[in-house]
Parts: structure tokens; sequence; C-alpha cells
């Protein structure tokens, strides 16, 4: 137990990055599962991974400032760095627009008023394409952090 005293995470970084990679992923699955077979609980289980997952991003976005500082002067890292944080931004921006998505396509259901009120089809199929948009941009966007931590040249 000793070497657990000696080391530290000095970045959030690190750490908040695991929770969009985690939560959109689950809401993508959740989103899925509604669209096939609709009930309030896949619904409710999107629109919550959604919200977290959104809000995880946020926090990803914030505190990447603080690990793009201290790996200044890392070829890896400013090569990709750039690429990084604009595909954050979009990843956020479509976690946000399924969200926005989800909670439209039937307020009632999230209330708990009205948890028969699911969309046609057409609709939830269309929330599943944004669902899985931002999948592959929380994916993508996590490679590239990836590359910048654990790259090696070929």
């Amino acid at each position: 137990m000793e070497p657990l005293q000696t080391y530290e995470i000095p970045l959030l970084h690190p750490i908040a990055v695991h929770f969009p990679i985690a939560l959109l992923t689950i809401g993508t699955v959740a989103v899925l599962f509604w669209a096939a077979r609709p009930s309030a609980f896949w619904y409710r289980c999107a629109a919550l991974a959604y919200l977290a997952g959104s809000l995880g991003t946020i926090a990803a976005y914030f505190t990447g400032e603080a690990a793009e500082d201290a790996a200044k002067d890392v070829p890896i890292v400013e090569e990709i760095v750039d690429l990084h944080e604009d595909m954050a931004i979009w990843t956020l921006a479509a976690a946000l627009v399924t969200l926005l998505a989800i909670v439209l396509a039937s307020p009632r259901m999230l209330s708990g008023s009205d948890d028969q009120a699911h969309p046609k089809l057409p609709a939830r199929a269309a929330i599943s394409l944004l669902a899985v948009i931002s999948a592959v941009l929380v994916a993508w966007t996590s490679h590239l952090g990836g590359l910048m931590v654990w790259g090696v040249p070929r």
C-alpha cells in the first residue's frame, strides 16, 4: 500500500474523460433498445445517460486545458491536440442535440405523467441515428486522446 501513498494523478482530465465515454455509450445502447422496443424504462435510461454524459463531456473538455498545458512540447500532443479538442466540441454538440431530441420526443414520459407517449418509429429511428453519431464521435475523440497518451510511432 505504500506505493499508493507516493503517487498521485495531478490532473483531473484522465479521470473525467471516462464519464462521457461510458455514459454516451450506455445512452446509445438505451436509445437503441428504446427504439426497438419502446418502454418508459429505456426512454428514461437514455435521457439520464445522455444528460450525465453531456455533463461529463463538459467536464472532460474543461479539464483538458490543464492536460494540454502539462504536455507542452510533447510531439504527438502538438500534432493531435487541436483535432482532439475540435472533436470534443463536436461530441458535446452531438450529445446535446441527442439529449434535446430525446427530451422533445416525449417530455410527458420524463415527468412520469404518460408512460405510453412514445413517438412513432421514424422519430425513434432519427434519435437512434443521432445517438450512434454521438457514440462514434466519443469513440473517435477518445481514440485521439489515447494516441496522445499511449501512441508510439510505427
